[in-house]
């Protein structure tokens, strides 16, 4: 980058310059004079870039203004699918005419996009054999190299000499497209390459058989574009024959024209890894892609990992009480699973990678995982250590740091080596590994990293590793409490209670007292714990006071007057310091017994 004058920073610059047609936006406002005036500022290629922003009706007032030669330039430089929009907004002798300045490959790419019934009227101008050559190369696979290449090449038969083969080429330059190699042709079958740069130098009396490159590489029609760019890479050619299956010469592929495939291929795995149907969405133009197929294209990912995401809450489920006695496990939830997703998706971009350049292969697969999971050690020791030192600054214990520390380490460890083998078994079995690569390593660490996370928390947190301890209580328990009071004497209270300690019978004796609280209104009252029983005496009156299990501070007194239960005052205190009483009547049948000597 360029650093900007005086200013002390770089600039940022797009990775394809984009130039500055503000001003073409006010000749579009302004009319048709001013758009022609525009249009002669700005190269033809630029403005066919900027067709995919622009709406129709720009693109049409465009085209107006521009003569057919330049035209061409610009439709051959727009998106197949935006020259396409273009030239229906035309008549049908202008569409030809733009489209005989077009190579062939960019002419059959455009046509290729117009509706069945508008390529029928601009094929109606064209000549018989004009016709069928379109027809022909349209009817090839859009993926097959046969889409691309043009028939137009500089061909020569075997005895010619090399002035012969610089006289074709000077003297059918116009209907020439290939002109960086000459293909030397015995009949219809191919035999020799020969470069123009050689050809050029060469005395023209040779005989090109003694200059040419004997049994070329060439490709079928139906090869992949991606294995026709892999060979031009490997070899540095700018031009590949293309043969048929009897190996007869019937076009060749540029150089340029497999760069633009390949590029639309890298933004189509771009769009996979994003789990978004490439093939669906990059079909056009960002702008000019229906939101219906926009909507088409991302929907059926999000279904699936929407689907597959509920793996990470039945995970979560399952160690619900791990959660619930060590709160603070909760806290690194979020850093394990984006730790592990990070580490699955840079090696799932490696590998694919290193797939797409051949670097890798899938008989490489023990090699790979080998090498990646030694990887995800290294990196889980340095971030299992960062991890370790943070926890402790956030406040948690040693053993919880530790926890973290380890499942880190753990964790991009698998997720290594889950990234390294699902782009391999992906092209094992025949499907783009960027359609599923990054969407499934997602998925699988989210779930696995938990599992993970609390696996190891019940090995080496205390809390969670050591058996708890069950306390077996009694299916009753009972008490007897004996009070002395200086105004009434002696007061015996028997009691028993049910397995949790709640009162469930309640007996009273002493002087002038002897009564059996009814079962059936200590049942009404709250929970009275037995082990919290208080008894207290006064002149004509007796109070036996419990506290109950209540949410606020609550407590239960039983009042006892000249031998008979009156009532339960029950009182509340809430978390505001207020108290609220309530008082419930005892039941007429509590009347005092005679009293019963003691035993």
């Amino acid at each position: 980058m360029s650093g900007s004058v005086g200013s002390g920073e770089d600039e940022v610059h797009s990775a394809v310059p984009v130039p500055d047609l503000s001003f073409l936006d006010e000749a579009l406002r302004s009319g048709p004079d001013a758009v022609a005036a525009a249009v002669k500022r700005v190269r033809p290629a630029d403005l066919g870039r900027e067709l995919s922003r622009r709406s129709r009706d720009e693109g049409r007032a465009i085209l107006a203004a521009i003569d057919d030669r330049h035209g061409a330039a610009m439709l051959r430089a727009a998106h197949p699918v935006a020259a396409a929009q273009l030239l229906t907004s035309c008549d049908s002798a202008r569409a030809v005419r733009l489209l005989e300045f077009v190579p062939t490959d960019h002419e059959v790419a455009i046509l290729g996009q117009l509706p069945a019934g508008e390529r029928a009227k601009i094929e109606q101008a064209y000549a018989p054999e004009q016709k069928a050559e379109v027809d022909r190369l349209l009817a090839y696979p859009e993926p097959a190299v046969g889409r691309l290449m043009t028939p137009k090449i500089w061909r020569c038969e075997r005895g010619a000499t090399v002035g012969a083969a610089m006289d074709m080429l000077r003297g059918h330059d116009d209907d020439i497209e290939v002109a960086v190699n000459c293909y030397v042709t015995d009949g219809k079958k191919l035999v020799g390459v020969a470069p123009l740069r050689l050809l050029a130098i060469e005395d023209r009396a040779t005989p090109i058989e003694k200059v040419m490159t004997p049994d070329p590489i060439a490709v079928s029609e139906e090869t992949s574009r991606g294995d026709a760019a892999d060979i031009i890479n490997t070899h540095d050619f700018l031009s590949l024959p293309v043969i048929d299956k009897a190996g007869g010469l019937v076009g060749a592929v540029r150089v340029d024209d497999l760069l633009g495939a390949a590029l639309q291929q890298a933004g189509t795995g771009i769009l996979n890894q994003g789990g978004i149907a490439g093939k669906i969405a990059g079909r056009a133009p960002y702008f000019l892609t229906p939101l219906v197929r926009t909507v088409r294209s991302r929907i059926t990912w999000l279904i699936l990992l929407f689907v597959a995401e509920t793996a990470t809450g039945t995970v979560l489920r399952y160690f619900d009480d791990e959660l619930a006695k060590v709160v603070a496990l909760s806290f690194f939830v979020p850093l394990l699973i984006g730790t592990g997703g990070n580490a699955g998706s840079q090696t799932v971009s490696t590998i694919i990678r290193a797939l797409a350049l051949g670097e890798v292969r899938v008989r490489d697969v023990l090699r790979v995982i080998r090498r990646e999971v030694t990887a995800g050690l290294l990196l889980g020791i340095l971030l299992g250590t960062i991890a370790f030192f943070r926890a402790l600054l956030w406040g948690v214990n040693y053993d919880l740091a530790a926890c973290v520390a380890v499942t880190i380490l753990v964790v991009c460890t698998w997720a290594n080596a889950v990234g390294a083998t699902i782009p391999l078994v992906a092209q094992r079995i025949g499907i783009d590994p960027t359609v599923i690569s990054a969407p499934l390593i997602t998925t699988l660490v989210d779930a696995s990293g938990l599992f993970i996370y609390f696996s190891v928390a019940k090995l080496t947190i205390a809390a969670l590793s050591v058996s708890p301890v069950v306390q077996e209580i009694p299916a009753w328990r009972s008490a007897e409490i004996v009070a002395h009071s200086s105004t009434i004497g002696d007061l015996d209270l028997r009691a028993s209670s049910d397995a949790k300690g709640h009162v469930r019978s309640l007996a009273i004796s002493g002087p002038g007292i002897a009564l059996d609280v009814p079962a059936a209104w200590l049942a009404t009252l709250p929970p009275l714990e037995l082990d919290t029983v208080a008894v207290r005496g006064e002149t004509g009156a007796v109070y036996v006071t419990f506290a109950t299990g209540g949410a606020d501070h609550e407590h239960v007194r039983l009042v006892v007057r000249e031998g008979k239960l009156v009532e339960a005052d029950i009182t509340r205190v809430t978390g505001e310091g207020k108290e609220k009483s309530e008082v419930r009547p005892a039941p007429e049948a509590t009347s005092s017994s005679p009293a019963r000597p003691r035993p």
